[in-house]
């Protein structure tokens, strides 16, 4: 995909290693825990918005970013990361929304791409 200017990868992760928010617990004792979502032992989230150039989470980032540095330009290509961070698992139709959305970019950025080609 190095050649093309969209990225359509998406991790879709869960669990209380990717939180966006702190969640409180119930535990079985009746007590309660906060899990702080900013807490680096268990949060992950920094190192994969770390390896994906800083770019927000839950976010489609389909399209490729440009930027400029010491007078070059340089395209990055980073994964779409969605979380959830709560109890709740990944629902079918969430996912599928999601991927339909980043279906829908890449389909426009390819049209983009063949309406260049035939402007030439």
């Amino acid at each position: 995909m190095l050649t093309e200017p969209y990225f359509p990868y998406i991790l879709f992760l869960e669990g209380s290693n990717f939180l966006t928010q702190n969640i409180t617990i119930i535990r079985l004792d009746g007590s309660t825990y906060t899990i702080a979502y900013d807490d680096g032992t268990l949060n992950r989230l920094d190192r994969l918005t770390a390896a994906n150039y800083g770019m927000p989470i839950n976010t489609n980032l389909c399209e490729n970013k440009f930027v400029s540095a010491n007078g070059l330009t340089i395209m990055l290509q980073a994964a779409s990361i969605y979380t959830q961070g709560n109890s709740e698992h990944w629902k079918a139709e969430d996912m599928i929304e999601i991927m339909l959305d980043v279906a829908r970019t890449s389909l426009s950025m390819i049209g983009k791409d063949l309406f260049h080609q035939l402007t030439k």
